[in-house]
């Protein structure tokens, strides 16, 4: 391991996959010795499936590494190659789990069009999961924040829609939809309300 470490550090263009994806094979690497040989490794891969899970491997890296958006790109790659349903699923949380942090953390940042991106990628790798629902709720808020009641309440409602009647998700979803119930809707006929 450390010759080849020490190979991709001195000489960067020198062809290491095949020993690198023999080394991922052999051993559990630390995160950042996997952060360097996994990408070689997966050039050595020698098959599409061990592509995929050195993908996956990498990708679970990246995430435990706080590189977030790295790893959601990688999630999304690998379920854009596989259709093995264990390798998708394993994809999907991961990708939900990433866009999740980074929309909750753009939000948080004020930077309304990138945590909205975010929020949507999180809804749509799995809108049923508590992820997905918990990434709707905040872009419920979101749009609350914009002025767009609409959207907020769509939002909210589906929610509701997904969850369990004791589920704390669906609550607050429901909460935040009543409190929209008062206020008056852009654009709609005067007395109407966000039903």
């Amino acid at each position: 391991k450390a010759a080849l470490l020490a190979l991709r550090a001195l000489v960067p263009e020198w062809p290491i996959g095949r020993e690198a994806y023999r080394l991922a094979r052999r051993e559990e690497l630390p995160e950042a010795d996997a952060l360097v040989l996994l990408p070689a490794a997966i050039a050595g891969a020698p098959d599409a499936r061990s592509v995929d899970s050195l993908l996956m491997l990498y990708a679970a890296t990246l995430h435990r590494t706080t590189a977030c958006e790295d790893a959601a790109r990688v999630h999304g790659a690998v379920l854009r190659r596989t259709d093995d349903p264990s390798l998708r699923r394993i994809a999907t949380g991961g990708l939900g789990e990433c866009a999740l942090q980074l929309g909750l953390d753009a939000l948080a940042a004020g930077q309304g069009d990138r945590a909205e991106h975010w929020l949507r990628e999180a809804a749509r790798a799995d809108s049923a999961s508590g992820v997905g629902r918990r990434a709707l709720v905040a872009l419920g808020d979101l749009h609350t924040a914009q002025g767009d009641l609409v959207g907020a309440a769509m939002a909210y409602q589906t929610v509701i829609n997904l969850s369990e009647p004791d589920d704390s998700l669906r609550r607050a979803a429901a909460e935040r939809l009543a409190r929209l119930g008062a206020a008056d809707v852009p654009g709609a006929p005067a007395g109407s309300t966000v039903p």
